[in-house]
């Protein structure tokens, strides 16, 4: 099976309160389980023209605002050079990048990500030709039930809690777009090897 492990980082933890500012993608193949240097991989800093948000989400990407302030006054080119494209090209592009790889967009795609269906997703779908452009599966693979204990847990466990239960070498998460999506693909991959 071919899936995208998706993710997002934002200015806000609800979409109304704010923007996508960085978009990351994986495309897995459950049959090649290709590493890392070699997965195909796409990732971008999406630029507004104003930027709202949330104090906590604002700080935690203090990092990914000083590469897009580092890229404020440069040509289009640059910008595109240095990963950063405007916000309402990221459908097209990731499209793009799907299609090349050998998945078609306006085919229902399978999905993963950690909280994909209840964060990244309300934050996609309000970015300008995304549901018009990329199909998506109803069915999303969040690795979280897959480490959940009924007998202990109150709640599932967040991606770090997964991480520490899969014994990984690093538990903490990064919060940028391709550590975090690659440690989904990574959790997955555990259950199907």
């Amino acid at each position: 099976m071919i899936y995208v492990s998706i993710d997002t980082e934002t200015t806000s933890l609800t979409p109304g309160n704010g923007q996508i500012i960085q978009f990351g993608a994986i495309i897995e193949d459950t049959d090649k389980k290709l590493p890392y240097d070699e997965i195909p991989k796409f990732e971008v800093l999406l630029e507004h023209t104003n930027y709202i948000g949330e104090p906590f989400p604002l700080q935690m990407h203090q990092a990914l605002f000083k590469r897009l302030a580092d890229v404020q006054h440069k040509t289009p080119e640059e910008k595109e050079k240095a990963g950063v494209i405007p916000a309402a090209e990221l459908a097209e592009r990731f499209a793009l990048f799907l299609s090349m790889n050998g998945v078609d967009p306006s085919k229902a795609i399978n999905v993963a990500g950690k909280n994909f269906g209840t964060f990244d997703w309300p934050f996609l779908i309000r970015l300008s030709q995304w549901k018009q452009t990329i199909k998506m599966s109803q069915r999303i693979l969040d690795p979280a039930i897959l480490f959940w204990d009924p007998a202990k847990d109150k709640r599932l466990p967040n991606l770090e809690e997964c991480k520490t239960r899969m014994c990984l070498p690093t538990t903490t998460v990064a919060h940028t777009c391709l550590p975090d999506a690659w440690d989904v693909i990574e959790l997955l991959r555990t259950k199907y090897l």
